[in-house]
């Protein structure tokens, strides 16, 4: 059997939905039969020792079968070089050359440009012919996506074949079991009803939106995640909103458990929000907790048959923290064979390499 020639790119110490999603397929290709080329390091030396590495027998890469994350792309092209002609034509023979001769899987994750569009980043105009490259229908590449919304919408926009993609969503790890040591929410009233958001907390993901949500209402809401330093200035007077700091993915897992609820808080007007599943979903159904979720496209199109999320327009949420159970009372405990269809080792079992 032809060994998988698995092109990545694991930060360690980085606990984003992308890097989680990296870190899931590679764990799941390290127990198979495998060729990792883990391009970064910390250390630069390293870093460009195994690009050199890679480089080196890409050049003898033919008839192999081929699985690479586009954010790994960056890796090897960074965006500098991505920004200049001749680092997109370069680019642009080494994509070709790739899928000419041999099997090319391209995981998507996120669509660089649409994603900078609504989530307020820089916008670079070399993201759309980055795009254009990876998505030419004329190239021999197969593609795995992290959403159904995300990959019809490809598929129309580079009309491409519905036989050239898959879609493998994101997943959640399996809870460990819970440590006896973990006190972290034990000061915190038990009468009080927990809401927990977990995700990146920089400014201007709608962190303060919650804030002036929850600050005047008989719940607390916790807050866990990168990004979020600015949070201990900006909640020093109110008493019911915490932000707890970053933990490694298990230990947020076990935090989130203890509370009462999850909120996925994505603006749905936005374009890019519907088009995405949030790592955060399968996050909160592995902790076993029902969510309160602004009304996205495709969380609904993936949980909604389970019923046990709340989907909800933000402007009515407030109704709904002030009488949690009369709105909760009606969704389905999360028992272990929903929990079981997103754990990230079942759904990598659906991967079609």
């Amino acid at each position: 059997m032809t060994k998988l020639i698995y092109i990545c790119h694991i930060i360690n110490g980085e606990n984003d939905g992308g890097m989680a999603r990296n870190r899931a397929f590679y764990n799941y290709f390290s127990n198979r039969n495998s060729e990792i080329y883990n391009l970064y390091n910390k250390n630069i030396g390293i870093r460009i020792l195994n690009l050199a590495i890679f480089i080196f027998h890409f050049f003898y890469f033919k008839d192999k079968k081929i699985l690479i994350h586009l954010g790994t792309i960056f890796t090897i092209f960074p965006k500098a070089i991505l920004r200049t002609k001749i680092g997109l034509y370069c680019f642009y023979q080494f994509f070709k050359r790739l899928s000419k001769k041999n099997i090319l899987y391209l995981e998507v994750n996120d669509l660089p440009y649409e994603q900078a569009i609504d989530l307020n980043l820089k916008v670079e105009n070399f993201y759309l012919k980055l795009q254009d490259v990876i998505f030419d229908k004329n190239l021999s590449v197969s593609y795995v996506f992290a959403s159904h919304e995300m990959a019809k919408y490809i598929l129309k926009k580079y009309s491409i074949n519905s036989s050239k993609s898959q879609v493998i969503i994101n997943g959640a790890p399996k809870m460990e079991k819970r440590r006896d040591n973990n006190k972290i929410l034990k000061s915190y009233q038990s009468f009080d009803l927990k809401y927990i958001y977990v995700g990146t907390l920089n400014e201007g993901r709608g962190i303060d939106e919650l804030i002036i949500l929850f600050q005047n209402l008989n719940s607390y809401l916790f807050l866990v995640g990168v990004g979020g330093e600015w949070l201990n200035e900006r909640l020093k007077n109110i008493n019911n909103i915490i932000y707890l700091g970053s933990f490694d993915e298990q230990q947020a897992m076990e935090i989130t458990s203890e509370c009462d609820f999850g909120i996925m808080h994505y603006d749905s007007s936005k374009f890019y929000y519907n088009l995405c599943y949030p790592t955060k979903n399968s996050f909160y159904i592995s902790a076993g907790i029902n969510v309160v979720s602004t009304k996205l496209v495709e969380s609904q199109n993936v949980i909604s048959k389970y019923n046990i999320f709340l989907f909800e327009d933000f402007n009515k949420w407030k109704k709904i923290i002030d009488n949690p159970l009369q709105y909760f009372e009606d969704l389905d405990e999360i028992n272990e064979y929903i929990k079981g269809q997103f754990y990230w080792n079942n759904i990598l079992e659906n991967l079609k390499i």
